[in-house]
């Protein structure tokens, strides 16, 4: 009787322990990921852009000539009017596109446990600074104008 209760109280703390282990690991990568990437609302450009939030079209002038950095493209992303709307308001990067001419940029609630997606944005650097909408739904990329057309019909 004394080894199956030596069993059982061996296996409790063996998944205890793997238990605790795991959480660390979790709580550890969390970290790591909200640290990453992560920009909130209240940064500054760097960069002397000249986009207009509206369109989302433009220029901008930086010292290696039309090209935007991965966290320009995010604050811009975050100065649009749909995102200055979102409480809690955060942003991340999915880099840049395998051919060089946009960064995927995903706005939306940066909660303390999670991240929940509103909008996906496509801030293109080639030929000239523009941001689109991504629709995930029709797969299809779309002018602001024509997503906020779109928003206003619902």
């Amino acid at each position: 009787m004394k080894t199956k209760n030596f069993q059982i109280s061996n296996f409790k703390f063996q998944l205890s322990l793997s238990i605790v282990l795991i959480s660390c690991m979790l709580i550890s990568c969390q970290q790591k990921s909200n640290t990453n990437t992560t920009t909130s609302a209240n940064t500054e450009t760097s960069a002397n852009a000249n986009i207009d939030t509206n369109t989302a079209v433009g220029t901008t002038t930086t010292d290696v000539g039309n090209t935007i950095t991965e966290e320009q493209a995010i604050e811009m992303a975050l100065a649009l009017p749909e995102s200055q709307k979102i409480q809690y308001v955060g942003a991340f990067s999915n880099g840049i596109s395998e051919d060089g001419t946009y960064y995927w940029i995903q706005v939306g609630n940066n909660m303390e446990t999670h991240f929940a997606t509103w909008y996906h944005f496509y801030v293109y650097i080639t030929p000239q600074v523009e941001i689109k909408y991504y629709d995930v739904f029709d797969d299809e990329v779309k002018s602001l104008d024509q997503w906020r057309k779109e928003q206003e019909e619902l």
